[in-house]
């Protein structure tokens, strides 16, 4: 829970430590820029949150695989505002371990069903997340 807390800290002095010209900068054609992957792990903050949530609702919860939107995609690169990712990413953060907080015990030990994964819980979620 600690490391998890900290993780906005950690995401954002990374950033920081990176020279700014590199931010839009593709090392490959294929790969992310340093600004896609910070706007990426904010935007799937919010799938993680509802996840969270779902142990704490259902008994065994059935998850299906997360492939982010590209309908942007035909409309060549988004453009980024990387502080407003950083903020949204430790809002997000935060709901995640006030949620997490609120987990009753009998909720740590059920299982869920995920096709990319022979077993699922919410310790393995937790782990994903860090």
């Amino acid at each position: 829970m600690d490391a998890l807390e900290q993780s906005g800290s950690i995401l954002e002095n990374l950033v920081k430590s990176i020279p700014p010209e590199l931010y839009p900068l593709k090392r490959r054609p294929e790969f992310w820029t340093i600004a896609e992957h910070v706007d990426h792990l904010a935007d799937v903050q919010a799938m993680l949150l509802e996840r969270i949530e779902r142990f704490q609702q259902e008994e065994h919860p059935e998850f299906i695989p997360y492939f982010p939107s590209e309908e942007g995609a035909a409309n060549g690169p988004k453009e980024i505002d990387l502080k407003g990712s950083l903020d949204r990413f430790k809002s997000k953060r935060g709901r995640q371990l006030e949620q997490l907080q609120n987990t009753r015990e009998a909720d740590w030990s059920k299982s869920a069903t995920h096709p990319e994964y022979r077993q699922y819980s919410l310790p393995i979620l937790v782990r994903h997340i860090l």
